[in-house]
C-alpha cells in the first residue's frame, strides 16, 4: 500500500492548532460569563435592590452570552475540516476498518439528533484504524477512554447549556435569575472541560495517524525493463 502524501500531515497539524486557538477564545468567553455571572449572584444575594452596577453587571453577561455565535462558528468549521482530512487520511492506510466514506466526516455532524451519535462512531472508527499495528502483524487493540471521555462530556456539556438557557429565560424576577444562574455557570464550567478534553484527544489522534502513515509500507519503485505481469 502507497504511503500517505507527505504534505497531509502539516496540514492536519495546522488545522489542529488553529482549532485549539479558537478553542482558547470559546474558554475565554466561558471565563467572562463565569466572571459576569458570578458577580450578578453576589450582587443578588446582597440583597441592594436596583442599582447601576447590576444592571452593568446584566448587560455584561447579555453581551457573554452573544460572543458564542462568534467564537463557536469559525472552531466548528476548523474543527470539522480536521476531522474530515484526518478521517481521509487514516483511510488511505487502513480503509478496510471504516463501515462508511470520508465524507460522513461532515455529513455525520449536520443531521439533527443523530449528531449526537455518529460523530462519535466515525472517531471512533479512526481511533481503531490508528492504532499501530503490533509486532506479530495482528490488529492493534488500544484503549479508547480519551475519545470516550472527550464526546461524553461535549455532549453533557451541549444539553446542560440548552437547559441552562431555558430556565434562565423562564426566570421572571432577580431572585428566580440567582436561582437559574447555577445551571449557565455549570455549564461553562463544563464546556472549559470539555474543550481540554477535545483537544487532547484531537492531538492524541493526529499523533497516532502520523505514526500509523510511517508504518505504511513504500510501494516498490518499477524496475527498468520489465515486463508488466497480465
Amino acid at each position: 500500500m502507497a504511503r500517505p502524501p507527505g504534505g497531509a500531515a502539516p496540514l492536519l497539524w495546522g488545522l489542529l492548532i488553529a482549532a485549539t486557538a479558537m478553542l482558547g477564545l470559546v474558554a475565554l468567553r466561558d471565563l467572562y460569563s463565569l466572571y459576569t455571572g458570578s458577580r450578578i449572584c453576589t450582587m443578588i444575594e446582597g440583597d441592594r435592590g436596583f442599582s447601576f452596577a447590576l444592571v452593568d453587571a446584566y448587560t455584561r453577561y447579555g453581551t457573554a452570552a452573544t460572543l458564542p455565535l462568534v467564537a463557536y462558528l469559525p472552531c466548528a468549521v476548523v474543527s470539522v475540516s480536521w476531522f474530515h482530512q484526518l478521517r481521509r487520511r487514516i483511510g488511505l492506510t487502513a480503509p478496510d476498518r471504516f463501515g462508511d466514506g470520508p465524507g460522513w466526516a461532515i455529513g455525520s455532524w449536520l443531521i439533527p439528533v443523530g449528531a449526537l451519535w455518529l460523530p462519535y462512531r466515525v472517531a471512533l472508527e479512526m481511533w481503531s484504524a490508528a492504532t499501530p499495528a503490533p509486532a506479530d502483524g495482528g490488529v492493534g487493540r488500544a484503549r479508547r477512554w480519551p475519545v470516550h471521555l472527550w464526546w461524553a462530556l461535549f455532549v453533557a456539556s451541549v444539553l446542560l447549556d440548552r437547559f441552562a438557557a431555558l430556565r434562565l429565560d423562564a426566570a421572571d424576577d432577580r431572585h428566580e435569575v440567582r436561582g437559574a444562574l447555577g445551571q449557565p455557570l455549570a455549564a461553562d464550567v463544563l464546556d472549559l472541560v470539555s474543550a481540554a478534553a477535545a483537544v487532547y484527544f484531537a492531538t492524541r489522534l493526529t499523533a497516532r495517524c502520523g505514526r500509523v502513515a510511517r508504518q505504511a509500507p513504500m510501494p516498490h519503485p518499477p524496475v527498468p525493463g520489465a515486463v508488466p505481469q497480465p
